[in-house]
């Protein structure tokens, strides 16, 4: 029940609530919560356990969606800024984001 909470509290605050999107903490919490937080659910769901395991084992795939997420970020840094939303890639800068 906690994991099942977590997941929708996060899909609250990303653009509800505090706005996770809006302050450069979206990037963070969109793969935690597609990383981890599934990993660790759908291991729990088939074996009835947690463990260290599928924390670990969701590591390489928390890093991919990050690389996806940020290559889409810097790609939009503009726009975002446009709309007063705060990236980790906006942080960076264009040169930096791409390099």
């Amino acid at each position: 029940v906690g994991l099942l909470g977590a997941g929708a509290a996060s899909a609250f605050v990303y653009t509800g609530g505090p706005g996770l999107k809006y302050k450069a903490l979206g990037d963070l919490l969109i793969s935690g919560t597609f990383g981890p937080l599934l990993v660790c659910f759908s291991f729990l769901v088939q074996v009835g356990k947690l463990g260290w395991a599928p924390l670990l084992a969701s590591l390489p795939l928390t890093a991919h969606i990050e690389a996806i997420l940020h290559a889409n970020n810097a790609r939009d840094a503009e726009e975002d800024a446009a709309h007063g939303i705060i990236t980790f890639s906006s942080i960076l800068g264009e040169r930096n984001s791409v390099a």
